[in-house]
């Protein structure tokens, strides 16, 4: 019937409990294939894969996208790569954190949504305590990053290489989510991260999310003829970065007053 579909797994005998390593194969099989076929059709160079990969990603027991992100960035060895990240919900995963605080050579500019651009700004209860904890998160998040600027100096490493701001718009609220990556800050990006992700702890542990890894070659070819489409859609990308900045101001919540409770929930 139309509208209507299903999601057949092969293995009805596997309990959904352990299907883990199965489902972790059968993906992995899916995107090597997926690339190898793409990459054995050289007859058409105008519309070959090989130097544009399009990775579906997904995290919930398959812990694909933590994984994912260093690689992204391991691959654009210029010589300082910019990473722009920004979440609704900002609350960095571990995983994430140690690898934006343990990697100066990569500058860092996230943008998160400020109190008021929340969507639980103004809710009665403990909801309404919610954007309350998101700004203790990024208080904690911050003298991190102020510990490692500090360690960075002594090392002659430079100073800090993450900038923070908040994302405020009158009446509006924010969930924009996504990761770019650009060879240096005055180049196109090149990778894209997009789905379902907020890129934080909870997308980490506890939801099912679904995403994609998007890359691109820096420049096209001369095979190309000049019809290869990756210039436009990396301006896309570096549009989408300044409209996104355009609302967001400098972080400065050091010293915003918080309920004591909320930062014993936070805790």
């Amino acid at each position: 019937m139309s509208g209507e579909y299903a999601v057949v797994w092969a293995d009805p005998e596997t309990h959904p409990h352990k299907i883990t390593e199965k489902v972790h194969k059968a993906l992995t099989e899916f995107q090597v294939s997926h690339r190898t076929s793409n990459d054995e059709k050289p007859e058409d160079s105008s519309r070959n894969s090989s130097n544009r990969l399009l990775l579906p990603i997904i995290q919930f027991r398959v812990r694909e996208e933590e994984s994912s992100i260093p690689g992204g960035v391991s691959s654009i060895s210029q010589e300082r790569p910019l990473m722009d990240l920004t979440s609704g919900y900002f609350s960095l995963y571990k995983h994430y954190q140690d690898f934006i605080l343990g990697t100066p050579q990569v500058a860092v500019r996230i943008v998160a949504a400020s109190p008021k651009a929340n969507g639980f700004f103004g809710l009665k209860g403990i909801s309404g305590r919610i954007p309350e904890g998101y700004t203790s998160l990024e208080q904690k998040f911050m003298k991190s990053v102020a510990r490692a600027a500090t360690t960075f100096a002594w090392l002659g490493l430079g100073l800090s290489n993450v900038e923070l701001n908040e994302w405020e718009k009158d009446r509006w609220t924010y969930h924009a989510k996504g990761l770019w990556f650009s060879p240096r800050a005055s180049s196109l990006p090149v990778l894209s991260l997009f789905g379902s992700t907020n890129l934080n702890s909870r997308s980490a542990d506890i939801d099912t999310e679904l995403l994609f890894v998007m890359t691109l070659p820096p420049t096209h070819g001369p095979e190309d003829g000049g019809r290869y489409p990756v210039v436009d859609l990396r301006g896309q990308w570096a549009r989408e970065i300044v409209d996104i900045r355009v609302d967001a101001k400098e972080w400065n919540s050091e010293q915003r007053k918080m309920w004591w409770l909320t930062k014993v929930i936070v805790y």
